[in-house]
């Protein structure tokens, strides 16, 4: 079981680094990492994993004033584990994330893995999850296009081999009004908490 510790600042992020060199048995995962581009090799060394905001850029507390765009790419670049997503309450935004940190430096292939299989390794459940093979569970996305692109969507979504009903209140919802425009009538109006 890996020990999350949060820290934004350099000097803080040392820290944990200083912890791991007095405690090389633990299992550390650094969350936060607003300046790790700074001591990305320090990191990379001590065998620290990262999970990180990729869209925290602005520097809205004295831990963040390093805060960079291109953080998830410099950490790559020096040998980090990154994972993206995990620390938002918009999880449904990971994607997203992981695509604007394509587009400030990180490798496609990095993105992906910071979704799939680097908390999969993080969490020490990658032989069971976070990649496909034989022994894994069958937990897959069909996307539209590539899934770091804004406009693609989930076309179907099979969790352990079952597909899942892709209907929801959206697909309802657009299918109410894109049956009434062919038809010419009015939609009804939309009463809050009906489908």
């Amino acid at each position: 079981m890996p020990l999350i510790m949060e820290a934004n600042r350099k000097s803080d992020i040392l820290q944990v680094v200083a912890f791991k060199e007095r405690y090389p048995q633990t299992n550390i995962v650094l969350m936060g990492a607003a300046q790790g581009w700074r001591v990305a090799e320090q990191l990379a060394q001590a065998n620290i994993a990262v999970i990180v905001n990729p869209e925290m850029n602005l520097p809205e507390s004295f831990d963040a004033l390093g805060a960079s765009m291109e953080n998830a790419a410099r950490l790559e670049s020096a040998g980090v584990t990154v994972a993206i997503g995990m620390e938002t309450h918009n999880i449904r935004l990971a994607t997203q994330h992981a695509g604007n940190a394509v587009a400030n430096g990180l490798s496609h292939e990095a993105a992906l893995a910071s979704l799939t299989s680097n908390p999969a390794r993080i969490f020490g459940v990658q032989e069971t999850v976070g990649s496909l093979r034989t022994g894994a569970r069958a937990d897959v996305v069909i996307w539209s296009g590539d899934p770091l692109e804004v406009t693609e969507y989930a076309e179907q979504v099979f969790v352990d081999g079952e597909a899942v009903d892709m209907r929801s209140r959206q697909t309802d919802l657009r299918d109410r009004y894109l049956n009434h425009q062919r038809d010419g009538s009015m939609p009804p109006q939309y009463i809050p908490g009906s489908r």
